[in-house]
C-alpha cells in the first residue's frame, strides 16, 4: 500500500474538519449592529446581540470621537451595568448597577480610576445612602468598605425592607 494515498486521506479529513470549525466559528460569534442615530454618516450606536439574539452590549458614542462615551452591559437580557465617561477623557468614571433593571449602586470613580463616592438606592430608585471621599483620598474597593460596618452588621434602624435593598445591592 503507497503511504501516500493513506496522508491524502487524513490531510482531506482535517481539511474537512477545519473548514466546519471555522464556519461555526463564524455562526456562534456575536452579532453586531451598527446605527448611525443622527444620519450624519457616522456610527453613534453599536448594538452586540449573542448568537441566540440576546442583547450582551450598546456602546454610544455621542460626540463622534470613536469613543463609546457610554456602554451598556446586559444579563440574560437584562440591563446589568452601565460605565459612562462624564469626564471627557476617554474612562469610565461613573458606574450604575442594576437589579431587576432598577439601579442600586452607583460608583463615581476619580481621573486614575480611585473610588471616591458610592451611592445607594431604594426600590424608587432613589438615594438612600451616600458615602463620599470628601479628602478624594483613596477608598478601599472592597465593598464591605464602602458602606459603613453598622449598616451591614445592623440594618437601618427600624427598617428591615431598605436593609434587604442594600444586601441585595452589595450581591452583584
Amino acid at each position: 500500500m503507497d503511504i501516500r494515498k493513506g496522508m491524502g486521506g487524513c490531510f482531506k479529513f482535517f481539511c474537512l474538519v477545519a473548514i466546519f470549525f471555522s464556519f461555526a466559528a463564524i455562526a456562534l460569534a456575536d452579532k453586531r449592529i451598527e446605527k448611525d442615530l443622527d444620519d450624519n454618516g457616522q456610527i453613534d450606536q453599536v448594538l452586540i446581540y449573542s448568537d441566540a439574539g440576546i442583547i450582551l452590549r450598546v456602546e454610544t458614542d455621542a460626540d463622534h470621537d470613536g469613543f463609546a462615551e457610554k456602554k451598556q452591559f446586559y444579563e440574560a437580557g437584562k440591563l446589568g451595568r452601565i460605565e459612562r465617561d462624564t469626564a471627557g477623557d476617554k474612562k469610565s468614571d461613573t458606574i450604575d448597577r442594576f437589579k431587576n433593571e432598577k439601579r442600586t449602586l452607583q460608583e463615581r470613580l476619580d481621573p486614575d480610576g480611585n473610588l471616591f463616592q458610592t451611592s445607594l438606592f431604594d426600590e424608587n430608585e432613589q438615594i438612600y445612602l451616600m458615602k463620599k471621599d470628601t479628602t478624594r483620598n483613596e477608598i478601599k474597593t472592597k465593598m464591605e468598605s464602602r458602606i459603613p460596618s453598622r449598616f451591614l452588621s445592623e440594618g437601618f434602624p427600624g427598617n428591615k425592607k431598605k436593609t434587604q435593598i442594600l444586601t441585595d445591592a452589595l450581591m452583584w
